[in-house]
């Protein structure tokens, strides 16, 4: 696990980058700093979670099933949790128990399964419980992100930007090789197509 354990030392970590003036508290201070890393720290850390399936950001979900039924085109419908930021596709194996078509349609899953499992990326808020890969990562996409607000350097900001699109797909292929890679099928990746979601990068198998 990092040694950097909460919000407000990841912050940090990406203002003494840039050479700015630190925070003492993310939540309560009421700095121009933390102001400016506040507007931004939830959306970011939700939108790099969402960017890979990242190893410790993933959870087995089972959905609830609603009383109320689609208009037309399913049987059922699911609400998804508000803590899942993505629904993974469908896989072989022990991964998923999806096995019929499904849609994501606003906060619902629609579907004609009895039930609906599936693995999703969720928020992880606590920060201890992130890999150290990711703490490094998200604090250099603050600082890139903070770099033009804070510092008033576009220049700056376009090469940070650059840099971590960079050590992102590192990272991303690094954490994708810790665990065996998932196999689809060609009827499952032609489902996982049709439900608006992408198939995993691994061949397909008959």
């Amino acid at each position: 696990m990092p040694s950097i354990s909460n919000e407000t030392a990841i912050a940090n970590l990406a203002l003494t980058r840039l050479g700015a003036a630190r925070i003492s508290n993310i939540d309560t201070e009421e700095s121009e700093n933390a102001a400016k890393v506040r507007a931004i720290f939830d959306l970011t850390r939700d939108d790099l979670l969402r960017s890979h399936t990242w190893n410790f950001a993933i959870l087995r979900v089972n959905f609830n099933k609603l009383t109320t039924t689609p208009l037309f085109g399913f049987s059922a419908e699911y609400k998804i949790p508000g803590n899942v930021l993505r629904i993974l596709p469908p896989s072989t194996g022990n991964n998923s128990n999806l096995t019929s078509e499904y849609k994501i349609e606003g906060d619902k899953v629609l579907s004609d399964d009895a039930t609906f499992q599936a693995r999703c990326i969720v928020r992880i808020e606590d920060t201890t419980k992130w890999d150290a890969s990711f703490v490094d990562l998200f604090a250099l996409r603050l600082q890139a992100e903070l770099a033009y607000a804070i510092v008033n350097n576009r220049a700056l900001a376009a090469d940070l930007f650059n840099i971590f699109e960079l050590k992102l797909r590192i990272v991303k292929a690094t954490d994708a090789m810790e665990d065996t890679p998932d196999r689809v099928t060609a009827t499952q990746w032609l489902l996982s197509r049709s439900a608006g979601s992408f198939a995993p990068n691994s061949s397909l198998t008959s």
